[in-house]
C-alpha cells in the first residue's frame, strides 16, 4: 500500500500519512508475530483473556553491561572472561 509520502510537502501533510500508516498498520495490517491478527484485536484478545500470558522476562537476569558489550568483550578478548561471568550467560 502505498501512503506517498514522496508528495508531501509540509510537516502536516507527513503528519497525516504517518498518522493514516500507524492506523492502518494496528488496526488492518496481519502481523505474522501474533498468528495474521492486527495489533489492536491481538491487544483485545490479551485483555479479554483469551491469550495466554508469555512471561519473556521473568527469567532473564539483569546486569549493569548489557549483553551485546559483553559478546564483543568475550569475542574480542576471550581469555579475559572470568569463569563466574561464563556461569551467568
Amino acid at each position: 500500500m502505498d501512503f506517498k509520502i514522496d508528495a508531501c510537502r509540509t510537516r502536516d501533510e507527513v503528519k497525516s500519512v504517518l498518522d493514516r500508516y500507524v492506523k492502518f498498520y494496528n488496526e488492518q495490517r496481519p502481523c505474522y508475530a501474533i498468528g495474521y491478527d492486527t495489533p489492536v484485536n491481538y491487544r483485545k484478545r490479551y485483555y479479554r483473556g483469551e491469550l495466554e500470558r508469555k512471561n519473556t522476562f521473568d527469567s532473564r537476569i539483569l546486569t549493569e553491561e548489557p549483553k551485546f558489550i559483553q559478546k564483543r568483550r568475550k569475542q574480542a578478548h576471550p581469555e579475559l572472561v572470568s569463569t563466574s561471568e561464563n556461569e551467568n550467560c
